[in-house]
């Protein structure tokens, strides 16, 4: 489509238009999009320059100099000639991030359209918005955080009153909020259209639109109807969706979906309707591609058991699935996907529905190896005859039906004329070609039994409730070979693209009507001529298709001509050459050569009454089920009023299926196809700006400072009305609403011409200040820098002069700890072997005092008995040598006796003191190693907590964060964390300075313990030693005391015993006797 305009004679003004000294008038430019007109003005400025080599196609280029129509330009620092024609507009100003809509540029030319979507989608901003309609591009990859619950919260609080919401980025959700408050408020049915070719993600943005109606504001679980209508993607997709070179997961069915959405979300009730099935993928696909997922998840994910009952076979085997030679797809887990449809299916059919339904598409990939043979029979050489019986007879088996049946239906044609049944057979080709409708035709009603399964579990009353409705449609799409599929994809495009138009126009016609704006020179064209070839009563393509499908000789090349015959439409052409199964539409997108082979077969395609009356009377409980209604006629329209129609246009950036790569050339195609840029253009053949007076005067502030506008205008209106006739706009091209100015092309572009000037004007200036700004901010970014390094800096010394002091304190305490623990050991040690060697002497001593005993009294003994044998040696010297030797041999046992028993004791004694000593060294050692076990668990422990409770708060405060009651009070969270934030930071200053102080005392209490240590440990020490070696004294001195006493009283004992036998030695017999008595008597004393 093309925007003619006519600018101005232009030039850069000095002044407002007509002022003295402008410019003189030069030719005027129409231009695809946008309006660019040549002036000095140019000179300095951006203009898109077409440059096809280039993968972007435009390139951004400077205006050096203007020389009559051609420009010399400089792109990228290469200068070049090009001519008027081949420039675009630029917009000036205009961030590609913040630019959320396309319609708001000034110049909406397909290089800023390309430009804009092309910088956003590298920016990970899929979504942008053209006016009512939503553009979609598929990245490829998850991004992270586009559809969390907090995303869909965002725009359920969001106002939706003048459309999409202006604080919010556009998104998916934004639409689906939009047609739900219009519904809410207007009590009418709303619709969203989803429309793109495929790959472009159709599929999962209808999905992200269930999504968000089925998230119910308040929180409430969903609903069973809810599970349902969410749980049917998985099947739908299963039987609906395919593997073509362009999508793995391509759907190759269109879907209306009506959902009964809550007013505050929550989806109670829905309608699935489903729309031209491509059948044709069942008998054909292309080289790459997959047929139906549905029977390649059948194969791999049916039991043993389950197999046999459906004859299942090698997917190598059937004839409808190895022609491609794809039977796996990267992305897709057939076992994975086919057990979620079990799971989904258990819910609409039981065990034995399932097993039959599997029967019914087993039977359906078995039709594909069915061959026929010509015989001659019934008249006729060309008589179809089954050729592989054993395939056929599964066939039949599985569907549940008779197999003569079958194969008369398939094998001749019966014809009632007048009442008369006219039967002829059909050739093996003919035959061939019914067999693979039958399988076409009954996996077109088995996949309409599923929808109706699952309309039955979810069905409300549409007809009395209003609702929102979801379409997922092909979009506008041609190939190389454009058949009879492309002919009613494209001809429903087209439909949908009038109605597109229209709800634009209704749109715009109430944003003027609203803001008081007359409208009626405003005349928007749409594409009626286009649809009048397609559907014209008794004069377009479908009057003459119709035409020849009645007739039993009715062919596609008698249809071609038909049509090139009677069509006189600019839209319709007739091919150059051959001609006779080709014409060429030419749609609102882009010119398109249909061949029509295939039109009337397809169009005339139909089940003979026979096989429809076999299926119904089917054991198959499937197939019986889903050919119960089949002669009732399902309309499969979209009844009901949509006010506010959402339209969102799904793109495929590129087709090597990558994030983050763009393809221009393809975008491109497609936003033309989805008359993306056409919508922009309906748009700007009214107003092309629009916008509130305050922001009109925002935006153009420069221009208002220029010509005083607003030193004399009291208000934005007033300043706005004033800056226009200063510029000398016409009165034509603008008019003022209640709270927005409008502005058509020609007085937009007087204002562009204008600003541009004054920019060129005031270049130099600007130069001078943004190099005086850019010295100002550098010296204070410097400063702020210089300022933070210092401070950066004294607290890196501070924190290292810290972790230094704290080191030394460590080791200090250390060294101090392991001083104390070797002195006490040492003491200790010292201590016990002091005592045992006191008790060593001790122990002697008394050892050697009782032996001193025991050898006194055997010496006294020894004495006595010496005695009493000299005594009684003159009486009897026998006798008293006997009794003496007896004696002595007595005595010197009792003292064997005894030492024995006194070196029994000692190593007694000394075994017990070598066990106490190794208890003792055991449980010391045990002591210390637990303690060290114990510290360093401790050290452990202090060390890992710290980091425990950080990753248990934060956990918490995630938690928190991702409720939906954070979401909801986040204003109040943000005011308590910054309060908690400011406190902790006192704290932390506090604690500082605390630490500060509390170190700084440590440190004198250090030093003053360390000096005192210096000088009592010594002296404890001295006092210690002295202390022990006095008792070492005082014990030796007694020690010694008792020797010297000891060895008197023997040498005593010695002197008395020789005066003793001195004196004996004198006594006679008799006093030697009672001497001797006396002495017994004595020593039993003393023994007493």
């Amino acid at each position: 489509m093309e925007a003619k305009a006519g600018g101005k004679k232009g030039g850069a003004p000095g002044g407002p238009p007509g002022a003295p000294g402008a410019p003189k008038a030069k030719a005027k430019l129409e231009r695809k999009y946008s309006v660019v007109e040549l002036g000095d003005y140019l000179v300095g400025s951006n203009v898109w320059v077409r440059e096809k080599e280039r993968e972007e196609l435009y390139a951004l280029a400077k205006v050096v100099s203007i020389s009559g129509t051609s420009l010399n330009v400089e792109v990228e620092g290469v200068s070049k000639t090009v001519q008027q024609e081949e420039c675009l507009n630029a917009n000036v100003g205009v961030s590609p991030e913040s630019c959320n809509d396309l319609s708001k540029l000034p110049h909406a030319n397909e290089a800023a359209a390309l430009h804009i979507i092309r910088e956003r989608y590298l920016r990970d901003i899929i979504y942008t918005y053209a006016g009512r309609l939503l553009i979609a591009l598929n990245p490829f990859k998850a991004i992270a955080g586009l559809y969390e619950p907090a995303a869909i919260t965002r725009y359920q609080n969001a106002d939706t009153s003048r459309g999409f919401p202006p604080e919010l980025p556009p998104h998916t959700y934004a639409v689906a909020q939009c047609a739900m408050d219009l519904m809410r408020v207007c009590k009418e049915n709303q619709s969203c259209v989803v429309s793109g070719e495929s790959g472009a993600g159709k599929t999962e943005t209808a999905r992200q639109l269930m999504q968000y109606f089925a998230s119910d504001k308040e929180g409430s679980r969903g609903s069973r109807v809810q599970d349902i209508i969410l749980g049917a993607n998985p099947v739908l997709e299963a039987v609906g969706n395919a593997k073509t070179l362009r999508n793995n997961n391509s759907s190759r069915f269109g879907r209306f979906v009506k959902l009964e959405v809550a007013p505050t979300g929550g989806i109670h009730g829905g309608l699935i309707n489903n729309y031209m099935l491509e059948l044709s993928r069942i008998e054909f696909q292309g080289q790459g591609e997959r047929n139906y997922h549905i029977f390649y998840q059948m194969i791999k994910g049916l039991t043993g058991e389950e197999k046999a009952s459906c004859e299942i076979k090698q997917a190598t085997e059937y004839e409808f699935l190895n022609k491609s030679g794809c039977y796996e797809v990267e992305t897709v887990n057939d076992l994975q996907e086919f057990a979620d449809v079990r799971k989904q299916l258990d819910l609409i059919f039981s065990k034995e529905e399932q097993l039959a339904y599997f029967k019914a598409l087993s039977a359906v990939l078995l039709c594909g190896n069915i061959k026929f043979n010509n015989v001659q029979a019934m008249g006729t050489d060309k008589a179809a005859k089954l050729q592989n019986e054993g395939d056929f007879d599964k066939i039949a088996s599985l569907f549940g039906a008779k197999k003569n049946t079958l194969v008369e239906a398939l094998t001749i044609n019966t014809v009632e004329v007048r009442g008369n049944i006219i039967k002829s057979p059909l050739s093996a080709e003919q035959a061939l070609v019914m067999c693979r409708s039958m399988a076409k035709e009954v996996y077109s009603v088995l996949f309409d039994f599923i929808v109706e399964s699952f309309n039955s579990k979810i069905s409300f009353d549409h007809e009395n409730k209003v609702w929102i409705g979801i379409l997922d449609i092909y979009g506008f799409e041609f190939f190389e070979k454009n058949s009879y599929e492309q002919f009613l994809i494209n001809y429903a495009n087209e439909r949908l693209q009038q109605f597109f138009i229209q709800q634009v126009f209704q749109a715009e016609k109430a944003e003027y009507e609203a803001e008081g704006i007359d409208h009626s020179m405003i005349v928007y064209s749409d594409n009626a001529s286009v649809l009048e070839v397609f559907d014209k009563p008794k004069a377009g393509i479908f009057a003459f298709l119709e035409e020849q499908c009645l007739l039993q000789t009715g062919t596609s090349e008698s249809f071609t001509a038909a049509c090139h015959k009677n069509i006189k439409n600019p839209n319709y052409e007739t091919p150059k050459g051959d001609a006779r199964l080709t014409f060429r539409v030419l749609h609102t997108a882009a010119p398109v050569l249909y061949t029509t082979t295939e039109f009337v077969p397809k169009n005339k395609m139909r089940l003979p009454n026979e096989l429809i009356a076999a299926f119904k009377e089917a054991s198959n409980l499937a197939i019986k089920k889903a050919f119960a209604g089949v002669e009732v006629p399902d309309s499969k329209n979209m009844k009901g009023k949509f006010v506010g129609s959402k339209f969102q246009q799904c793109i495929k950036p590129n087709q090597v299926k990558k994030p983050r790569v763009f393809e221009t050339e393809n975008t491109l195609g497609q936003l033309i196809s989805l008359s993306v840029l056409e919508a922009v253009a309906i748009i700007h053949k009214g107003f092309a700006y629009r916008a509130s007076f305050a922001d009109f005067v925002a935006d153009n502030n420069i221009l208002l400072k220029v010509l005083g506008a607003k030193l004399e205008g009291g208000d934005d209106k007033t300043a706005s009305l004033t800056m226009l006739e200063r510029l000398g706009v016409p009165k034509e091209e603008y008019q003022l609403g209640s709270t927005k100015i409008f502005l058509r092309k020609k007085g937009w572009l007087v204002i562009d011409q204008y600003f541009r000037s004054a920019m060129a004007n005031l270049k130099p200036l600007i130069v001078n200040l943004q190099s005086i700004y850019r010295a100002a901010k550098a010296r204070t970014l410097y400063l702020q820098f210089a300022t933070r390094v210092v401070r950066l800096q004294s607290l890196m010394r501070r924190y290292q002069i810290r972790k230094d002091q704290f080191k030394k304190i460590e080791l200090l305490r250390t060294f101090v700890g392991a001083v104390a623990t070797m002195k006490l050991c040492l003491f200790q040690q010292r201590r016990t072997l002091a005592a045992i060697q006191i008790q060593k002497m001790y122990r002697g001593y008394r050892a050697r005092k009782q032996t001193a005993a025991i050898i006194r009294k055997a010496k006294m003994g020894k004495l006595m008995r010496e005695t009493r044998k000299i005594t009684l040696a003159g009486v009897s010297g026998l006798r008293w040598r006997r009794v003496a030797h007896h004696r002595k041999e007595q005595k010197a046992a009792a003292v064997i006796q005894g030492l024995y028993k006194i070196i029994k004791a000692k190593r007694i004694l000394n075994d017990l003191k070598r066990e106490k000593k190794e208890n003792e060294a055991a449980i010391k050692i045990q002591t210390l190693w637990r303690g060290y076990v114990a510290r360093l668990r401790l050290a452990l422990m202090k060390y890992l907590t710290p980091y425990a409770i950080v990753i248990q708060r934060h956990w918490r405060g995630y938690r928190v964060r991702r409720s939906p009651f954070y979401a909801k009070h986040a204003t109040l969270f943000g005011n308590v964390r910054k309060g908690i934030r400011e406190d902790q930071s006192r704290l932390l200053l506090q604690n500082a300075a605390r630490t500060f102080l509390v170190l700084h005392r440590l440190q004198h209490v250090t030093q003053a313990a360390y000096t005192m240590q210096k000088f009592l440990l010594p002296k404890v020490l001295r006092l210690q030693m002295a202390a022990t070696h006095a008792a070492v004294v005082l014990i030796q001195s007694w020690w010694r005391g008792n020797r010297v006493r000891r060895i008197l009283q023997e040498e005593k004992l010695k002197c008395i015993l020789s005066k003793e036998k001195v004196l004996a030695d004198k006594k006679t017999y008799r006093e030697c006797a009672v001497a001797m008595e006396l002495m017994e008597v004595r020593t039993a004393f003393l023994e007493n």
